[in-house]
């Protein structure tokens, strides 16, 4: 503070009295005398803003506040006058200079953008009283200062957080936007009119914005003042600021008035200011001294008379055709005259890229042809809401069929027809000019003929790369049409197709969802998919097998899912998709009606899932869930979670952060979990598989084993290289930035000294009036006051921000490269894996096969086993009942016959063989009858044969034959069955034919074939006599051996052969006592048993319940013994001789050396299904 007279104590202790009362600070304080005898002199205070005159009691005589002040006039250095424009003030001090440029410094520190000497008038001689002003802006181009003086104007109590977040959060952050909503809630009226107007003396903002912040008749009056002064903003952003066609004319006329403004983009959409304001822009506009950028004045509500009006006052604006890129109109009426004032405009050539004409109810012949013919840099053209029909496509095809530049076209809610769709889209997909097309014909109400329109276009529409065909009504069927059609396609990126699909759903859901799901993982390369559309005509639940489908999805990269209903089942299932989904980078679920649960399922997905970059939180759905009282709580924390999982994903370097993944990993870094975790998994289950066969592996095959074992560490130093990358290059490129900028200076300063040049030359030769100490002056000016680079702000910008944001891009590139190395490495390690896997199931299989086949030979062989014992049971009945019926009473009689010559005597009943002879042979009776041929009983229905031809009385062994009985007889295979073709029991088996089936006449056995040869004299016996060595043809024949069981079976060895006692012979002509009714009981039948079950093999499939055999021919086979046997455990005798085979099973049944299956006791192998690339659908 600088002072005049110096102040006594009691006098400075009445100005601070008085300061601390205005709020105020003091630059200069002097005593002054307005020349008046009469009067004290007063106390002169020159404030931040005001200048005071005060008595010596501290009561203020005169005040003036610096914008209210005129001119100051000093012609000594002892006198001034300062002239405001309530009053004027003479004063004499001998500080006339300190005060006049303290107020010129206070004047120009309040008002920064005022240029000097165009404030006030300052006549001051000599001039050179008057000193260089101190450049002291402040933060924001000393806009909180400019705000406290209007404060202090109006007689408002100024903000100080808003003053606060002016001198700090906005220069921090390098805001050159002014946004009211930047602000604390809510502002006063009077302050939001003094915060505008403080923008009228303000350089340091480029941009006013007030959208979707309604604004009221004082703060647009302020507005046109801001602009009427303001020569350095150049966006104006009014959109839907609650604006009319009263309150946004004084902006307009602001604008209009200042020839030198900076406007370059206005926004007033949404304000109805009507026909009376659009007019008044329009003359606005065409006043302006330069063009206009962008200019949206869209949903105005005018008519066409408000749209012409417009149109005529821009088009007096020369600058516009070459300056215009983009022009929103919709929402106003256009009709007849609007169209051709802006087709007037439109018909001269122009540089519009952007020209958005929606419902607008536009002329679209005239405006369509006034394109073509001056707007060839169109890029976007927007017709939708707007009726096109057959005049207007011809129109249409002509701009589009001659069109080099256009990227988009929208014909959405146009009444289009099939017929007239198909013309658009001939004229767009054979104009080669026309690449990465998007194309938007939404609710047009198509239904499946268009649908299939597209789809037949689809493999030729190879030109388009976004595609919006929402509520159309194609329903199910045309859905599927489309996708299926799409496959085929190789350049669509982007598709809209919600809003199609049948109402409540029907037959062709389920192939309209797997068409979704087939277009998605086919060839096209779409990254782009919104279901978004009408809730009424959406998948609901049906979405979820799309969704699971994600999870093996690597093209898709943006999913919009909004207002598809699909409830908690929806994001459960989107939940687990992105668990393994490292390709989606954003996703909208909002309107789907998730509650807590399905939260949840988000919560785990993101937890593991860390390139998912953005996910609004939904905001329906998470008011609606917090209204439950039971789940309130527990929803706020799982949606707070879900935020700082997006938060983390939006960091990049949260990708490689290792403490990021929510389950410890163990020694695996969080990266490794991040991107491999899926393969990882792969690797590991054909890992085990590997293992779990017990396969010997080949020299290459453990070195597959032992990469896929180190594979995690190997990964881990993989991504490890990257972050020791990624923290040199981050420094390295700051390093190289902070050199930069001391480079940076000469170049600054070279281009500086010239343009000074320039100006100081201009200054000198041009400006008549300026003499060239002025010159000189001015030059010495310009050297101390213009500011200087601040280098360290340059380091700022170029190291802090410009080489973060290059640190990001080359580590994207580290990452990429990472990524490509894992998931090469991973499909390697897989394939090398996956065919050791094939290698084991190709051996599996083949033993499987070769088990099969041996396990049907088993079978048969069972089954033929199970018939010959049947046979055997009934034999054994009815030999028992005939036995009973020829049984006698008498005593056996001894015959009187002797025995044929070369066999031993018989031997009497009960005595034994002599020493050294071999087992007692008895001889049937002369007149017995033959064997049956067949082994079948007479029955009804199989009449009895006739008597055969007699025949000599068979020979009958009682326990084993003689030795060399059958050693020139070969026994092959097994008793036939009876019928034509094969040996029937009693008849002599057939010689052995080479390479019959089993079972055919001749036919080898299983074990013969496997090798086994039985010894000779081991065959079938019971049949009719044979010839045996050295018997006449007249002998009795071969003897009939009794018991059967003693015959070993095809492949096994003899049992029940060796010596045994023997039974006692009946004589001929004595008969049999009668026994005693309890023995007579014990020979009687017994019951018939329940026939055994089927077998089926030992690798057949068993009914629950049957139990595995233990044996092959014990009781679980269902083979019984003799009823005797079993009681007794001893041999039966054997009966009379009949000629029948029933004595054959009275003897003993056991067998021993039973052969096992070679495969019994080994495990089965079993095949395990390769894991689905999709996740199956759930039954529900």
């Amino acid at each position: 503070m600088s002072t005049g007279e110096d102040l006594s104590a009691s006098h400075r202790k009445v100005l601070d009295n008085f300061l601390a009362q205005r709020k105020d600070d003091a630059h200069f304080v002097g005593w002054i005398d307005d020349g008046d005898k009469k009067k004290d002199k007063y106390i002169a205070i020159v404030g931040n803003s005001r200048f005071y005159l005060i008595d010596s009691k501290g009561k203020l005589f005169r005040d003036g506040h610096f914008l209210d002040l005129v001119s100051i006039v000093s012609k000594k250095d002892t006198e001034l006058t300062i002239s405001f424009k309530q009053f004027k003030q003479t004063c004499i001090t001998k500080s006339s200079t300190d005060i006049i440029n303290t107020i010129r410094a206070a004047y120009y520190t309040c008002f920064p953008s005022i240029q000097e000497g165009a404030g006030f008038k300052v006549d001051v001689s000599p001039p050179s009283r008057l000193q260089d002003l101190p450049n002291k802006e402040g933060e924001c181009g000393g806009y909180a200062t400019t705000y406290k003086s209007l404060c202090d104007y109006h007689s408002i109590v100024p903000r100080v957080d808003i003053i606060w977040d002016v001198n700090t959060i906005l220069p921090a952050n390098n805001v050159k936007e002014f946004d009211l909503k930047e602000f604390e809630q809510p502002i006063r009226t009077q302050d939001i009119a003094t915060l505008i107007r403080a923008l009228g003396f303000n350089k340091y903002f480029l941009s006013v914005s007030a959208r979707r912040y309604r604004l009221d008749k004082d703060a647009f009056v302020a507005l046109g003042e801001a602009l009427a002064m303001n020569c350095t903003l150049e966006r104006l952003n009014l959109n839907y600021a609650g604006g009319s066609k009263d309150t946004t004319v004084p902006v307009a006329e602001g604008l209009k008035a200042n020839k030198f403004n900076s406007i370059s983009a206005i926004d007033i959409a949404g304000n109805s200011i009507s026909d009376k304001g659009l007019t008044a822009w329009g003359q606005a506009i065409g006043a302006m001294g330069h063009g206009l950028q962008s200019l949206d004045l869209s949903d105005n509500g005018a008519s066409k008379t408000g749209t012409a009006g417009f149109f005529n006052g821009m088009r007096k604006n020369v600058f516009m055709a070459a300056s215009l890129n983009s022009l929103n109109t919709s929402g106003n009426r256009l009709e007849s005259d609007g169209s051709t004032a802006l087709s007037a405009f439109l018909a001269n050539p122009n540089q519009l890229h952007v020209l958005n004409l929606a419902n607008c109810q536009a002329n679209l012949g005239s405006i369509l042809g006034a394109i073509t013919r001056g707007s060839p840099e169109l890029h976007y053209l927007d017709l939708s809401g707007n009726k096109i029909g057959r005049k207007e496509i011809g129109q249409l095809k002509l701009f589009l069929q001659g069109s080099s530049s256009l990227k988009g076209l929208s014909l959405a809610n146009t009444s289009l027809t099939v017929d007239l769709l198909k013309e658009v889209c001939n004229a767009v997909f054979t104009n080669p000019y026309l690449q990465d097309f998007s194309l938007d014909i939404s609710n047009n109400k198509l239904g499946p003929a268009g649908a299939k329109l597209l789809a037949g276009f689809a493999a030729t529409m190879k030109n388009v790369g976004s595609l919006l065909v929402a509520d159309n009504d194609f329903g199910d069927e045309g859905v599927c049409f489309l996708a299926d059609g799409l496959q085929k396609n190789e350049c669509l990126k982007s598709l809209s197709i919600g809003g199609n699909f049948t109402s409540g759903g029907g037959p062709k859901r389920d192939a309209t969802v797997e068409s979704l799901v087939e277009l998605i993982a086919s060839e096209c390369p779409i990254t782009s998919l919104s279901l978004d559309g009408n809730p009424r005509n959406s998948l609901k639940q049906d979405v979820v097998h799309f969704l699971y489908s994600l999870g093996t999805n690597d093209t898709l990269i943006n999913l919009d899912l909004s207002n598809v209903g699909m409830s908690d089942r929806g994001a459960m299932a989107l939940g687990k998709a992105l668990q393994t989904n490292r390709s989606l980078k954003s996703v909208s679920i909002d309107g789907n009606g998730i509650h807590l649960a399905g939260f949840q399922s988000l919560k785990h997905g993101l937890d593991r899932n860390h390139t998912l970059k953005q996910m609004s939180i939904p905001l329906l759905d998470v008011a609606d869930a917090l209204r439950d009282k039971n789940d309130g709580k527990l929803v706020q924390q799982v949606v707070g979670e879900i935020e700082d999982a997006m938060r983390r994903n939006a960091s990049p370097k949260s990708k490689f952060d290792q403490s990021s993944g929510s389950t410890g990993g163990g020694a695996m870094s969080g990266q490794l979990k991040i991107l491999s975790s899926g393969e990882r998994e792969l690797i590991e289950r054909l890992r085990f598989k590997i293992k779990s066969s017990g396969k010997v592996l080949d020299e290459e095959g453990e070195r597959a084993m032992e990469d896929a074992h180190n594979n995690d560490a190997y990964i881990s130093q993989i991504h490890n290289f990257q972050q020791e990358a990624q923290i040199g290059a981050q420094l390295a490129i700051k390093n190289k930035l902070g050199e930069f900028v001391s480079a940076l200076a000469p170049v600054i300063d070279e281009y500086y000294r010239s343009m000074l040049d320039k100006v100081m030359k201009l200054v000198n030769t041009q400006y008549l009036s300026i003499d060239e100490e002025t010159a000189r002056r001015l030059h010495r000016n310009i050297m101390f006051g213009a500011k200087e680079v601040d280098e360290e702000a340059v380091r700022k910008v170029l190291v802090d921000a410009t080489g973060e944001e290059i640190a990001n891009r080359a580590n994207e590139q580290f990452v990429s490269a990472v990524e490509i190395a894992s998931d090469y490495i991973y499909e390697k390690l897989g394939e090398n894996l996956q065919n050791i896997v094939n290698d084991v199931r190709r051996v599996e299989s083949d033993a499987e096969e070769s088990e099969a086949e041996y396990s049907e030979e088993e079978e048969d062989e069972e089954e033929e086993e199970e018939e010959e014992e049947e046979e055997v049971e009934e034999e054994e009945e009815a030999e028992e009942e005939e036995d009973q019926q020829e049984e006698e009473p008498s005593e056996p009689v001894a015959p009187s016959t002797p025995p044929p010559a070369g066999l031993p005597p018989p031997i009497a009943s009960g005595t034994p063989p002599p020493i050294g002879l071999p087992p007692p042979i008895s001889v049937s009776s002369p007149g017995a009858p033959p064997p049956r041929d067949d082994g079948a009983e007479d029955s009804p229905s199989r009449p009895a044969r006739p008597p055969p031809r007699p025949v000599r009385p068979a020979t009958t062994y009682s326990g084993a034959p003689p030795p060399g009985a059958f050693d020139n007889v070969e026994f092959v295979g097994r008793p036939g069955r009876g019928g034509p073709g094969t040996p029937g029991r009693g008849a002599p088996p057939r010689p052995t034919r080479p390479g019959a089936a089993r079972g055919s006449p001749g036919g080898q056995s299983l074990a013969e074939r496997r090798g086994f040869k039985p010894p000779v004299g081991f065959g079938m016996m019971g049949g009719a006599p044979m010839p045996m060595p050295g018997m006449a043809r007249g002998s009795p024949g071969p003897p009939a051996v009794a018991p059967r069981a003693a015959v070993p079976s095809p492949g096994g060895p003899p049992a029940g052969l060796g010596p045994a006692p023997a039974p006692p012979v009946k004589p001929a002509g004595v008969k049999t006592p009668t026994k005693a009714p309890a023995a007579a009981a014990t020979k009687k039948a017994p019951a018939k048993k329940a026939a055994a079950p089927k077998k089926r093999g030992l690798f057949a499939r068993k009914k629950g319940g049957d139990a595995k055999p233990s044996s092959r021919r014990g009781k679980a086979k269902g083979r019984a013994a003799p009823a005797a046997a079993k009681k007794e455990g001893i041999t039966a005798n054997v009966a009379a001789p009949s000629g029948e085979s029933a004595n054959l099973d009275r003897m003993p049944t056991k067998q021993s050396n039973i052969r096992e299956h070679v495969t019994r006791d080994r495990p089965m192998v079993q095949r395990k299904r390769r894991p689905p690339t999709r996740r199956p659908r759930a039954n529900v």
